[in-house]
């Protein structure tokens, strides 16, 4: 996903410091969009591919639990935001990792939260497609979601629908089981026939994904803080 699909368009300042929590072997599209000199720490137990270019920004990966980041001092409010797409779905212990964001996170900074809807195709055909069910062992929904982050003591800022754009399909799935009955041009062949038929515009979305920062944030009592670099914390929503 670029950077201006993402509900974190609008508060991502120069100079952030970002933590990818669950960041996957991939370079994910919206690395390459962010405004200058941000520092991103992908965080997984799967070691990512090497190679990325990210323009005036950087990436450190670190191999960690991400559920036991609040262990760690030295990361204790060292983040203007944390990224934790596809992650609560996949977490026995939520709460620990609750309790690691909580850790990690400065105290203006933000929580960017992506969930899928567990009725819909795309969580069904993605853990069909993956020999062990894809990880997704927690059904959240909109609301418990919500619920949970307020009672550690975080707001709602902004959520919406969340669009899939099938790029998982194209660069995630491990073809090494299966290679000689599939290739990458048949994976993107299917992707993009998902792509013609599962459209926004038909109403079909993959889940949702929210903003929250905590309860007394600046965001809650002024309406356009000063702040240096690109964006603003204006109401709008970014489309």
């Amino acid at each position: 996903m670029y950077l201006n699909s993402l509900l974190f368009t609008e508060i991502v300042k120069t100079g952030f410091r970002i933590a990818n929590l669950g960041c996957g072997t991939n370079e994910v599209l919206w690395y390459r969009h962010l405004p200058s000199n941000c520092v991103i720490d992908g965080y997984d137990i799967n070691i990512p591919n090497k190679g990325f270019s990210l323009n005036n920004s950087t990436f450190n990966f670190f191999k960690k639990d991400i559920t036991k980041l609040y262990k760690l001092e030295s990361l204790k409010e060292y983040y203007d935001l944390v990224i934790a797409d596809n992650v609560y779905t996949s977490k026995k212990n939520t709460d620990e990792l609750t309790q690691s964001i909580i850790h990690i996170l400065k105290h203006n900074g933000f929580i960017h939260i992506g969930i899928p809807d567990s009725a819909n195709f795309t969580d069904c055909f993605y853990r069909l497609v993956h020999p062990d069910g894809g990880g997704h062992i927690n059904d959240f929904t909109k609301e418990s979601i919500i619920e949970l982050m307020k009672k550690s003591g975080f707001a709602l800022y902004k959520v919406r629908e969340w669009t899939e754009d099938w790029i998982w399909l194209e660069t995630s799935l491990d073809l090494e089981h299966n290679k000689e009955h599939i290739s990458k041009a048949d994976l993107t062949y299917i992707a993009n026939q998902f792509r013609k038929e599962l459209l926004s515009e038909k109403g079909y979305q993959y889940g949702w994904e929210f903003l929250f920062a905590r309860q007394n944030h600046p965001i809650f009592t002024a309406k356009m803080p000063s702040r240096r670099g690109c964006g603003n914390y204006t109401s709008q929503t970014f489309k």
